[in-house]
């Protein structure tokens, strides 16, 4: 399943550094989470197949670099943190704070 979703493709489009996590490969990755309950899913012409799982995007690394953080696994408890911390992680990449410092 991994080599039909990551290392066939990237052999596909003549890029053979992606789609692994080789030495010296940029680490991309998805963490991926099952949810179970009920869910709707459109196909390509707006027709509902329901399910009873689904995938949801934890955590995304792009290129070594944490890029979304759904719940915040890579950052620091905010009481271990000094009493007077500032912004923690790359704004860049922070949802809730826009790229603004």
């Amino acid at each position: 399943m991994i080599a039909k979703s990551s290392w066939n493709p990237a052999r596909e489009i003549k890029h053979p550094e992606l789609g692994n996590l080789s030495v010296g490969s940029p680490a991309d990755v998805a963490v991926l989470r099952v949810e179970k309950g009920k869910f709707g899913f459109a196909d390509m012409h707006g027709a509902r197949l329901d399910g009873t799982q689904r995938l949801a995007c934890e955590l995304t690394v792009l290129n070594g670099k944490v890029v979304y953080d759904l719940n915040g696994l890579t950052r620091e408890r905010w009481d271990k943190l000094p009493k007077h911390y500032k912004h923690q992680g790359d704004p860049r990449w922070d949802g809730n704070l826009g790229g603004r410092h």
